[in-house]
């Protein structure tokens, strides 16, 4: 039975890590045996156990660049790719993706595949860093048999600017399951809510500053941000200070999705840089309407069907569209059907599945594992 390792970095269950889990359920009855490596602890850990699948904690594993830790990992890695004797090994998220590349391709793994949940460079960062990350991702992109993209902008950049052949590229977008449609926008009041993690990429600190901002002009709104993260306690002060607490609503991070989605008239994401957000998909597959800053992987998912697309630099334009929305309330209830529509169309979960279960197939058939 041919292994497949997952490695990632931290064992949270944000949008990578669910897509991770997605892409486990669905090739698991094609006989594989699944083992997945990540930093110690976490929610993720209890979920890949549940399934009866291996976790092997990595210690060492750091977000932050620490070339001793860093060093420490890159070791450990190698032993447990020798250990279990891995056949495919399949990497996620920036750091992780290169260091697996690196250290599979000085074991000779048979098959290595990266998903590219987001290039770790864009335009909003230091020139210097873009430098880096870019050339770090030409030198690593080289090192794998496979490289998945989740948007197509970031799968033509790997063959255009990253100049990695095009055998190796494959496009397969992130899914989500259609749930029945329901009613949005039956009261006065209108709540625009997201789930996020509560850091820089995400942009939460200046999507709470321009809610405050709105509540101040339009008392029909109603916000809910859950999650947690390091901005968290930023964005609870900003909130107290400003005494919208009833308003402007800080649960912290939650499991139950359903719960919260099917209270939001709205989904907001207003953040820096995205691969193909998740909580855009199920936001859309329970028939919202999205608010979306105009970067790569949201503008896949979001245009003038099913919702409004903010530069996320732009804090006016987005205080603008929400205090327009009282008056917008029949081009907001289209809006939803197109997201529902959307999905149903071109991102169902099935589809998803189909596509990496076909991926591992060509690759079983290829290295005859």
């Amino acid at each position: 039975m041919p292994v497949v390792l997952h490695l990632g970095l931290v064992p949270i269950l944000s949008g990578v890590q669910n897509v991770m889990l997605q892409i486990l359920e669905a090739i698991e009855a094609d006989g594989y045996e699944i083992k997945v490596a990540t930093a110690p602890g976490g929610e993720l850990v209890e979920v890949v156990e549940n399934h009866g699948w291996k976790h092997i904690p990595i210690p060492s594993l750091v977000r932050e660049i620490n070339p001793v830790k860093d060093f420490q990992a890159f070791r450990e890695l190698a032993k447990i790719l020798k250990e279990e004797k891995v056949d495919i090994l399949h990497t996620h998220s920036s750091k992780t993706g290169l260091l697996g590349r690196a250290v599979g391709k000085l074991c000779k793994l048979p098959t290595i595949i990266h998903t590219v949940h987001g290039y770790p460079f864009h335009k909003y960062q230091n020139p210097l860093l873009y430098g880096f990350y870019q050339l770090a991702e030409w030198w690593a992109g080289h090192y794998c048999d496979y490289l998945v993209s989740v948007n197509r902008e970031d799968a033509e950049l790997a063959k255009r600017v990253l100049r990695i052949p095009i055998s190796k590229i494959k496009y397969i977008p992130n899914g989500a399951i259609p749930h029945k449609q329901r009613k949005i926008l039956t009261s006065d009041e209108i709540v625009i809510g997201t789930m996020s993690r509560f850091w820089k990429q995400k942009n939460m600190i200046n999507s709470v500053k321009v809610a405050i901002k709105a509540c101040q002009h339009r008392s029909e709104l109603k916000f809910i941000f859950v999650g947690d993260g390091q901005d968290l306690a930023v964005c609870q002060e900003l909130v107290e200070n400003a005494g919208f607490e009833e308003r402007i609503i800080l649960p912290g991070w939650s499991l139950d999705k359903e719960k919260w989605l099917n209270q939001f008239d709205i989904f907001l994401l207003y953040s820096w840089w995205e691969g193909l957000p998740l909580s855009i998909l199920e936001a859309m597959s329970y028939g919202l309407p999205i608010i979306a800053s105009e970067i790569k992987g949201n503008r896949e998912l979001v245009d003038a069907d099913n919702g409004y697309l903010v530069n996320p630099d732009d804090n006016s334009k987005l205080l603008n569209l929400l205090l327009n929305l009282p008056n917008l309330k029949e081009d907001l209830i289209a809006k939803g059907e197109g997201s529902y529509n959307k999905v149903v169309q071109n991102y169902s979960l099935d589809y998803f599945n189909d596509r990496y279960r076909a991926l591992y197939r060509e690759i079983k058939v290829g290295n005859k594992l």
